[in-house]
C-alpha cells in the first residue's frame, strides 16, 4: 500500500498536469482566435513554403526567347514559341510521317514544283542513256533534280511552320556541302529568295551553316548580301570570336556535343555540372560577348537535360525539343549552391577578360593561304575537331536518309513525267517480276498483255 504522503504527492502531480493542459488549450484558442495582432501572412508563409518560379518564366525575366525545335504544329502553338529551328533531325521526322505538318505532302509540293520548272511543256521523253553514255530502261534522278527538290522541301516546311508560329526561322544548310563555299553561298541565295516570293520578311530568314573554315568564308559573302546567318557547332570561345569577326547575326552553341567533347578529353564524366569545364566554356562565350556589347545573338540548343539550361543562363534565345518545351513549362527553376555559382562564373569572366577584341584573325588571313585552323594552337584545333566534326557526321546520315526518302519519292514521279504508256508498262512488268515469287509470273504477264 502506498503511504498518505506519497498519496497525496501524486494527487498534486495530476491536479497539476490537468492545469498546464487547461493553460494549453486556452493559449491556442487566443492563438487562433483571440489575438487581433496575429500576422496571417506569416503564418501562411510557414506553412506553405513560397512557390519557386519554373523555367520558362525564369527564362522570360532574363529575357531569353524560347525557340521551337520541332516540326510539330501543334506543340508549337500551345508552347507559344518566338519563332522555329528546322534542324535535319526534324526534317527527317516530318517526311517520314511523324509529327503533324504532314511532311509527305510537302514534299509532294516540292517534287511537282521542281519537275514543272523541269519539265515546262506536256509530252513524253524517253531517256536513252545516263551519266556514263550507257543506255537505260529506267529513269533516274539527276543529283540536281535531288539538291532542287531537297531544297524546296526545306522552304515548303519552313513556309508551314512560319504560318503557325509567325517568328524567325531557321533554315539548314545540308551539312554536306560543308566544304563548298560557293555551293553555300548559292544554296543560301536560292532559299531565301524562294521564302521571300512566298511573302516572308527577308528579317525573318536565317540561314544556318555549319561553322567549318569554308562555312566561314560563305558566312562572310553572305553578310555582304545582308543575309541573315547562324554558324552552328561552335566549339569554344576562340572558335567564336572569329566566327563574330566573320559578321553572323546569331551562333549556335550545341551544349550536348560540347560537354561529351570536354569529357573525352579528359576522359572522365562530371555529375556535378558546376565542375563541368564545358558549361564554364559556354559561360566564357557569354561573358565575352556580354562584357563587349557584341550583337551577333548567342543560340543554345541540344540540350540533354534541363539543368543545363538553368546553369547557362545569358543565351539569347534557347532550341527546345517538343518534350521540352512541355517540361519547362511546370519544372521548377532548380536552386544550386550560391558559393558555386559564384566560383564557376568568376572562372567564366576571367577567360572572356583574357580573350582578344576585337579579334582579327581572319583580316590577317592571306588570301590563297588557307583558313583559320592554321592560326590556331593544336589545342584549340583539337577542341573544334572534337567538338563540330562529331556531330556535323551525325548530321549528314540524317541528311543521307532524308534523301533517299525524296529520290525515291522523286523517281517515280520522274518516270511519270518522261516515260511513254509502253515504257511504263514494260517498267512495272520488269518490278512486278522482281518482286513476285515465281508462281504468279503468268499473272504478271496477263496483266502486262491487259495493259497494253
Amino acid at each position: 500500500m502506498q503511504s498518505a504522503s506519497a498519496t497525496s504527492y501524486l494527487r498534486e502531480v495530476e491536479i497539476g498536469h490537468k492545469e498546464n493542459l487547461n493553460r494549453g488549450e486556452h493559449e491556442c484558442e487566443e492563438g487562433l482566435g483571440g489575438n487581433e495582432n496575429r500576422n496571417p501572412e506569416r503564418e501562411n508563409a510557414s506553412l506553405f513554403p513560397p512557390k519557386r518560379p519554373s523555367l520558362r518564366e525564369r527564362l522570360q525575366a532574363e529575357d531569353t526567347h524560347l525557340l521551337g525545335n520541332t516540326a510539330d504544329l501543334t506543340t508549337l502553338f500551345v508552347s507559344e514559341v518566338s519563332g522555329v529551328c528546322i534542324t535535319p533531325d526534324s526534317l527527317h521526322e516530318a517526311v517520314r510521317g511523324t509529327g503533324d505538318v504532314n511532311g509527305l505532302y510537302h514534299l509532294a509540293i516540292s517534287i511537282q514544283h521542281v519537275l514543272d520548272q523541269r519539265y515546262p511543256t506536256p509530252g513524253y521523253r524517253q531517256p536513252t542513256e545516263d551519266s556514263s553514255g550507257k543506255p537505260v530502261k529506267e529513269p533516274v534522278p539527276d543529283r540536281r533534280l535531288v539538291q532542287d527538290t531537297m531544297e524546296r522541301l526545306l522552304v515548303e516546311i519552313g513556309s508551314a511552320l512560319y504560318d503557325r508560329v509567325g517568328g524567325p526561322i531557321l533554315l539548314p544548310i545540308d551539312p554536306r556541302r560543308h566544304n563548298n563555299v560557293g555551293g553555300l553561298v548559292r544554296s543560301a541565295k536560292r532559299m531565301v529568295a524562294m521564302l521571300t516570293a512566298k511573302g516572308i520578311d527577308k528579317k525573318q530568314v536565317i540561314v544556318s551553316i555549319v561553322a567549318t573554315e569554308d562555312g566561314v568564308k560563305a558566312i562572310q559573302v553572305l553578310a555582304a548580301a545582308r543575309i541573315n546567318t547562324n554558324l552552328i557547332l561552335v566549339s569554344g570561345l576562340r572558335h567564336a570570336m572569329i566566327c563574330v569577326e566573320a559578321g553572323p547575326a546569331a551562333i549556335s552553341i550545341a551544349v550536348r556535343p560540347l560537354l561529351q567533347a570536354r569529357e573525352k578529353r579528359q576522359k572522365q564524366t562530371f555529375p556535378n555540372l558546376l565542375t563541368h569545364p564545358g558549361i564554364t566554356d559556354i559561360l566564357a562565350i557569354i561573358e565575352y560577348f556580354k562584357r563587349h556589347k557584341i550583337a551577333t545573338r548567342i543560340l543554345g540548343t541540344d540540350f540533354e537535360e534541363l539543368a543545363e539550361l538553368a546553369i547557362l543562363s545569358g543565351f539569347d534565345a534557347v532550341f527546345l525539343s517538343a518534350v521540352q518545351l512541355e517540361d519547362v513549362r511546370w519544372r521548377s527553376d532548380p536552386q544550386f549552391p550560391t558559393m558555386a555559382l559564384r566560383k564557376l562564373h568568376e572562372m567564366a569572366v576571367f577567360r572572356a577578360l583574357n580573350g582578344e577584341y576585337p579579334c582579327k584573325v581572319l583580316a590577317n588571313i592571306q588570301p590563297g593561304t588557307g583558313g583559320f585552323l592554321r592560326t590556331l594552337s593544336p589545342a584549340t584545333r583539337e577542341e573544334i575537331f572534337d567538338t563540330l566534326y562529331p556531330e556535323m557526321y551525325r548530321m549528314q546520315d540524317v541528311m543521307n536518309a532524308v534523301e533517299a526518302i525524296v529520290y525515291k519519292a522523286l523517281g517515280r514521279q520522274v518516270a511519270l513525267r518522261t516515260l511513254s504508256m509502253d515504257a511504263l508498262c514494260d517498267l512495272w512488268e520488269r518490278k512486278a517480276r522482281r518482286e513476285e515469287p515465281l508462281g504468279n509470273r503468268e499473272k504478271i504477264n496477263h496483266d502486262s498483255e491487259e495493259c497494253l
